[in-house]
This record gives C-alpha cells, sequence and structure tokens, in this order.
C-alpha cells in the first residue's frame, strides 16, 4: 500500500460527479489509491443516506455541498435541504436545493411532507422501487442534525417511516458530532436509517489507513480529511463495507460555490403528486 500528502483543499471539479452504473457520489480522491471516495446514493435495494461526523471547522458543511451537487447530478434525485443554522451555512445550497428549510416551522412541514411521501409509495410487496425520472429520489440534507431532532414533533414524525425510507425512494443524510443517539433526537430508528454512509472528519496525519486513536490529535485540523465506510456492495442499508482514508473536494465557501450548483441544479426533477 502507498500513502500519498493530499493538499489542504482539493478544489471540487466536478468529474464524476454522479457515477450511474456503481450509484456513487465521489467524495475525492483516497490517499493510498488515488481513486475516488465513494458516498452510495442508489443501488438495488433502494437510496442510502449517511452521517458525516465532524467539528465545527472540519469541512462537514462544504462537504454535504458536494454530495448535493452528487444527487443533483444523478437527474433522478432532487435534493431538500434542512439548515440549522438559518441559511448561513451553505447559502448556495439553500438556493438550489428543491427545497429549503431554515426555520424550525419550514423544518416541520419537510419533514411531515417526507413522512407523507414514503406513505404514499409504501408497498405490501416491500420490493424496493427503482429510482427513475418518472419516480424520482428525494435526499433530504441536514445540516446540525441534533440542532433539528431536538424538536420532538420532527423525530416523531420521521421515526416511524425511517425503515421505509431506502426502498421507497427515499433518504436522510446529515452533519453531527459525533453517533450518539443524542444527535439523532434519541431515536434508535432514525440513526439505524441514517448509517449507510459514514465519514468521520479526523486530525491526524496523511495516511492510506484508518488513523489510530493517537494519531487522531496529533496534527491540528486539516479541513476536509477524513475517513468513509460505505454500505458493502448489493447490502442493505445500514451494513458497511471497507474503511477508505481520503481528501474530500472542496467546492468553495457561500457564494464561491454557486457556479456549480447552477450547473448542477437544473437536473433535480419534480417532487408532486405524479411522481409519489
Amino acid at each position: 500500500m502507498t500513502t500519498t500528502t493530499a493538499p489542504t483543499r482539493v478544489r471540487y471539479t466536478g468529474d464524476q460527479a454522479y457515477n450511474a452504473a456503481t450509484g456513487t457520489i465521489n467524495l475525492g480522491p483516497r490517499l493510498d489509491t488515488g481513486g475516488p471516495a465513494p458516498w452510495q446514493i442508489h443501488s438495488a435495494t433502494g437510496m442510502h443516506g449517511g452521517i458525516i461526523l465532524g467539528d465545527p471547522g472540519m469541512g462537514a458543511s462544504r462537504l454535504l455541498d458536494v454530495i448535493a451537487l452528487g444527487a443533483m447530478a444523478s437527474t433522478t434525485t432532487a435534493v431538500w435541504y434542512i439548515d440549522a443554522q438559518g441559511g448561513t451555512s451553505s447559502p448556495a445550497l439553500a438556493d438550489a436545493a428543491a427545497r429549503t428549510a431554515t426555520t424550525p416551522g419550514q423544518a416541520r412541514d419537510m419533514i411531515a411532507d417526507l413522512a407523507a411521501l414514503v406513505d404514499s409509495r409504501f408497498t405490501a410487496s416491500y420490493d424496493p422501487i427503482r429510482v427513475t425520472a418518472n419516480r424520482p429520489g428525494v435526499l433530504i440534507l441536514i445540516d446540525g442534525l441534533a440542532d433539528v431532532l431536538r424538536d420532538s414533533h420532527v423525530t416523531g414524525t420521521l421515526e416511524p417511516v425511517a425503515h421505509a425510507c431506502a426502498a421507497n425512494g427515499v433518504a436522510v443524510a446529515g452533519t453531527a458530532r459525533d453517533l450518539s443517539l443524542f444527535s439523532f433526537g434519541g431515536s434508535q430508528p432514525i440513526r439505524a436509517a441514517m448509517t449507510s454512509n459514514i465519514v468521520d472528519l479526523y486530525r491526524g496525519p496523511a495516511t492510506g489507513s484508518s488513523p489510530l486513536p493517537q494519531q487522531r490529535e496529533a496534527l491540528g485540523p486539516i479541513p476536509g480529511r477524513a475517513t468513509i465506510t460505505a454500505p458493502r456492495t448489493g447490502g442493505r442499508p445500514g451494513t458497511t463495507g471497507p474503511l477508505h482514508t481520503f481528501q474530500a473536494f472542496y467546492a468553495g465557501t457561500g457564494r464561491d460555490a454557486e457556479p456549480w450548483f447552477r450547473q448542477f441544479a437544473a437536473a433535480q426533477p419534480a417532487i408532486d403528486e405524479r411522481t409519489c
């Protein structure tokens, strides 16, 4: 295994924003091989969500931008966005998402509509729907998961349908400090539904393997340096495969990312009564 030292910032290029053959989004270059670090969004078993773990300043919100761009580029998935910081975490994503919530009331309404969509698509056969342009998927991105799920109404609405989201073309991804139940509103079903892809932003030297515990504090923060545990190929959401270390793409800060969102946002499908 070879190792390389990645630059502090790897500028987003748009290449392989979404790979239709594998159903993955390229998050950035792996540090061991230079190949893409994959975030699985679509598979034969349905849609996949995920969680990005990291302290403030480590790049979690910027990585959420990259996931949004990849989902938009798929042309079969609409991005809905909830920002616990009132739209300031990513103004470009807030403008480009098919739907955006920046207040607690808007977040409640969005989660209610998400639950209604899952219910309307639910079938007794339990066979996963295939996400297409005619029946598109919805990826809901939550920046500041613990703050949003602190609202018991939001958690109570999402929890009963969380297990059925993946098979019905819906996925939830977000940012949090850790994997404790506190980050998920105290809900084990929501946590289980969101741990298909786990990205852990860390402090440590550039290596091709997972950082040792003592390495995590060895260096100062390196924005975007992370490990990812992706779903096993063909596995159900919640089952994970190999651990990869990578450097996340960086599309820009705030309005700097607007050109990328303008390029991909128009590809999003509409979600209405015809797509249920």
